[in-house]
């Protein structure tokens, strides 16, 4: 499946990037030279092991950040953009560990953290000279045919963020909307107003322990530097989603 993925993209022009051996990527764009970084959360999903002799590149607060420091010392881009596939499905705001990630990262150079797999949009945050969007939507996942049919989302899903970026004017914001029915993209608005997360990090685990959207049975991550707590709450949310699936197996047969 990955080599396969590689392929196509190469085929289309398209650079992969997302494993061990290529954890990022540089794009000539005229006088600009632009660094994408990605990783992804292994308490979602994210395989441990090799895929098909790749190992993907994890979550991993201390790699990325030396990741970054990296590519700004030997590379110096226009910008950094670093794409994480975090938090949990429908969860609008992000985790304190999220926000203190995101602000380490452009702390050491990074100047946009773009995160997906919530599965809906969330939040904006401007911190220094960057700027963390915490989920971009959906993109792109069509109702009523995965899953035996069965497989649909809540409207707030439809909702999509595309981004545009560069150096001179920075980030221009575009919503898209998602149609279940048609299984397409359509009315494209350009520069959606965000909402932006502005609690300070300090009082933020109490916001977002009350504001969150899961709540039921899932924990809170704090900070990811802090490997043992979250190696056992990993634990945790492994065993809870053997649970869930085997109920999915129940009510969704034929997965």
């Amino acid at each position: 499946m990955v080599p396969y993925s590689f392929e196509a993209m190469s085929a289309a022009g398209i650079k992969a990037i997302g494993t061990k051996c290529s954890p990022y990527t540089l794009i000539q764009d005229g006088d600009e030279t632009f660094a994408i970084i990605n990783a992804g959360w292994r308490t979602i999903g994210v395989p441990k092991t090799d895929i098909d002799g790749y190992r993907l590149n994890h979550l991993d607060a201390n790699n990325l950040t030396n990741i970054v420091k990296v590519v700004r010392r030997f590379h110096d881009p226009s910008i950094i953009v670093v794409t994480l596939h975090w938090n949990y499905e429908l969860e609008y705001y992000p985790h304190p560990a999220q926000r203190i990630l995101g602000q380490s990262l452009i702390d050491v150079g990074a100047n946009y953290i773009i995160g997906h797999h919530p599965h809906m949009v969330g939040p904006v945050e401007y911190y220094k000279h960057g700027a963390i969007y915490y989920s971009i939507g959906n993109w792109w996942i069509p109702h009523n045919i995965y899953y035996n049919g069965k497989l649909s989302y809540d409207p707030i899903s439809n909702e999509q963020y595309l981004l545009k970026i560069d150096k001179i004017s920075g980030v221009k914001v575009y919503s898209v909307d998602f149609n279940p029915l048609k299984n397409s993209l359509e009315d494209l608005v350009l520069n959606k107003e965000l909402d932006v997360i502005d609690v300070p990090i300090d009082k933020y685990h109490n916001f977002f322990k009350l504001h969150r959207r899961k709540k039921l049975g899932l924990p809170i991550y704090k900070d990811f530097r802090n490997t043992l707590v979250c190696k056992m709450q990993d634990l945790y949310v492994s065993f809870r989603a053997r649970i869930v699936k085997i109920i999915n197996k129940i009510f969704f047969k034929g997965i």
